[in-house]
């Protein structure tokens, strides 16, 4: 300090003093001019926008300025402005991507107001964090931050708006699992998801960066228009609140286009985090013992293996005497029980499944234990209950020690093939499959080059499915029995139909039509291929779906919406076309599921060696007046888990966001097309009703801890 400023300071001194011992009214405004002309010679220690060096050895930040005070400087107004048009930009995109899919003029234009009152709440937040940054470090530093932070939403966006081109949803958990795999997909879904319309809206990011930056090379405005332009964009953020609330739209476009990329991203990566596997350690694994033995047929190895049992066949009687049958699994993409006029559904879409299904045993209450297509074939070729949590076990767990069907059939000397017209790769079904004891698998890498793309790109056609399939047969060793599982793909969405003549619906909602007749269609030349080789004399054909296709927005979804979604999408067909005498004709009433397949082909073929199978054979539900078998189903993207008996399904929910309203105990039952559900009770406080969630717990331990099998289990070797 100067000799100057110690002067000046002991004069602004002395005139505080001197005004302060006046009198009357003019003593403040006296004192305060005093003051004030007296501290102007001191300015120059308290330099603006000079930031001061640090202390030695400290990291020191120059203060954050209040939030309201972001946006008073001409840099954040640009920023705010800017990062608000180019979202209500995006989202523009988004609602003209499909206009097939508008309904409801009005309700999508208060969609479209509620959406963007939360895109202005985020430009707040995006353009506030630049300036900060700004104030910390530089203005390139923060016009950096923007640009980023811009193109990155576009990028979001522009993924999103295709995704729900593709698959008409948003962002979800089927993405998070999916996620991992779109570098095996590379170019198939790609294909279908327009560069041109992605492309449109990161332009628009680029443009809105470069525009903005350009803009922030100007000068500062009046204090009062920064003010007003901060409380406006505060008010409109505050606004946003109310629109981040859940939001009824009242049609189902509606619902999708007020909701933000980020914030269906977040909850998509944080719903499946939600909820850890057990380890296995300290787990009551007798309730799922009770659970999957009702009977008492089942003896149990091992306290290590909860699940490794021998027994469980069916009473004597249920079928002849065993013998080495062929058989073939046909596993239909997406194909729900009510798609099939024997499972209440419309006459004349599946003429060959339903003329099939009145000449041999049709079982109208059958389950797939997950609603994905690799819980399928775990349930299905493995009686796994279904994984819980991420990822399926072909892709987390692949090489976990089990003791499949097409092990046990290969080690008895069966050829065994898997055939499916994707990509091997996808979810490592390659791995997992040959794993489990397929000696060959056809995947689209083995079919060749220039075949017909189905479906945006997921695979070839059924019909090149089926050719592959019957190749194999002329191919295999005719002296040996065979299994067979085929995977079908064409009832996947988006739904396009290889064979024009088929595409009869061009309504959104009822496009799954075309590709069910489709389905239907090269089934059938399929199945009739197999009788014109003479096969079906010797061969049990088990055709079933993996899961239903019934999908709506189920965090708008509670109660009893939400517990019919679920029956119906878990309620696919089961048709078995066995030689004379083998089933009973007819349509069977009886509770089933995907995990009861394993243990009715073992006891086909009389093979009695130990598993670990979930299920039971299928004779119980005729045999000595019929019984209905344990089904415990888990839906993956509503992550509910539910155990479905013949009236009633007690349903619990996996994920602590999840409302609450649809846990419970529910009637149920179906008449034809028309499906009733009833609440009756609390689920699993019902006395008569055993607790549902130590069921859970122990399948999550089970995977957890691998407890499955034990290879020293496995006896026998290979058959090949």
């Amino acid at each position: 300090m100067t000799h100057n400023d110690v002067r000046s300071a002991r004069i602004g001194a002395e005139a505080i003093t001197a005004a302060s011992s006046g009198s009357g009214p003019q003593r403040p405004r006296r004192c305060l001019t005093q003051v004030t002309t007296s501290i102007q010679p001191l300015r120059h220690l308290f330099p603006r926008n000079k930031r001061q060096p640090p202390a030695p050895g400290l990291f020191v930040l120059p203060p954050v300025p209040p939030v309201g005070r972001l946006f008073h400087t001409s840099p954040g107004r640009v920023r705010l402005v800017s990062a608000g048009l180019l979202l209500l930009g995006l989202r523009l995109v988004f609602v003209l991507r499909r206009p097939d899919l508008w309904h409801d003029g009005g309700d999508l234009a208060r969609a479209f107001v509620y959406g963007a009152m939360f895109d202005a709440c985020l430009a707040a937040f995006v353009a506030g964090l630049a300036t900060v940054v700004e104030r910390l470090r530089s203005r390139v530093a923060g016009n950096v931050a923007f640009g980023v932070l811009l193109l990155l939403l576009a990028g979001l966006s522009a993924v999103e708006t295709e995704y729900f081109a593709f698959s008409r949803n948003r962002f979800d958990r089927t993405f998070v699992v999916y996620a991992q795999e779109l570098g095996t997909l590379g170019g198939s879904v790609a294909s279908e998801m327009s560069r041109g319309w992605m492309a449109l809206q990161l332009g628009l990011a680029i443009v809105a960066t470069l525009v903005s930056v350009w803009l922030l090379r100007g000068g500062g405005r009046r204090a009062s228009a920064r003010r007003a332009a901060a409380l406006a964009g505060f008010a409109v953020c505050l606004g946003s609140l109310h629109a981040t609330s859940p939001y009824h739209a009242q049609s189902w476009f509606g619902a999708m286009a007020w909701r933000s990329s980020v914030v269906e991203l977040t909850q998509a990566l944080s719903a499946p985090a939600a909820r850890r596997e057990g380890s296995g350690g300290a787990v009551d694994f007798a309730p799922l013992r009770r659970f999957s033995d009702p009977f008492g047929s089942k003896r149990f190895l091992s306290d290590a293996l909860p699940l490794a049992h021998e027994g469980g066949a069916a009473p004597a009687g249920a079928f002849p005497a065993a013998r080495p049958w062929n058989v073939v699994f046909l596993m239909m993409e997406g194909l729900q029980a009510d798609a099939l006029a024997a499972g209440g559904g419309t006459a004349g879409l599946t003429p060959a499944l339903d003329g099939l299904a009145a000449r041999h045993t049709f079982f109208t209450r059958f389950f797939a234990n997950g609603a994905h297509t690799p819980r399928a074939l775990e349930a299905a070729l493995c009686g796994l209950a279904p994984r819980l949590v991420g990822a399926p076990v072909s892709r987390a767990q692949p090489t976990l020690p089990l003791a499949c069907l097409p092990t046990q059939l290969r080690n008895a000397g069966w050829s065994t093939a898997f055939v499916h017209g994707g990509l091997g790769d996808f979810e490592n079904r390659f791995e997992f499959l040959g794993h489990i004891g397929f000696r060959d698998t056809l995947f689209l890498e083995q079919f060749g080059a220039n075949l017909p793309r189905s479906n945006g790109g997921w695979g070839t056609t059924d019909e090149e499915t089926y050719r592959r399939a019957l190749g194999w047969i002329d191919r295999r060793e005719a002296s040996r029995p065979f299994f067979l599982t085929v995977l079908s793909i064409s009832n996947h969405h988006p739904f396009h139909v290889p064979d024009p003549s088929l595409e009869l619906d061009h309504d959104e909602a009822l496009l799954p039509r075309n590709t069910i007749r489709y389905a239907d269609r090269e089934a059938g030349r399929f199945i009739e291929a197999l009788r014109q080789r003479g096969l079906l004399d010797s061969t049990v054909l088990f055709v079933f779906g993996d899961h239903g296709l019934t999908r709506s927005n189920l965090n708008d979804d509670v109660g009893e919406a939400t517990v019919r979604q679920l029956l119906t999408r878990a309620n696919v067909p089961l048709l078995v076309v066995a030689p004379q005498g083998l089933f009973p004709k007819g349509t069977i009433d009886r509770v089933a599921s995907q995990n009861d397949l394993m243990p009715t082909v073992l006891d086909l073929t009389g093979l009695r060696g130990p598993h670990h199978g979930m299920g039971h054979s299928l004779g119980w539900t005729w045999a000595d007046g019929g019984r209905d078998l344990p089904v415990f189903v888990h839906d993956l993207y509503s992550t509910l888990a539910a155990r479905v008996g013949p009236q009633s399904i007690d349903v619990t929910s996996l994920d602590p966001a999840h409302p609450s309203g649809a846990t419970g105990l529910w009637r149920w039952d179906r008449s034809g097309e028309t499906l009733s559900v009833e609440r009756v009770g609390r689920g699993s406080e019902e006395p008569v009703h055993p607790p549902l969630q130590p069921i859970v717990q122990a399948i999550d331990a089970l995977y957890g801890g691998e407890r499955w099998w034990s290879p020293t289990l496995t006896a026998g070797a290979r058959g090949d």
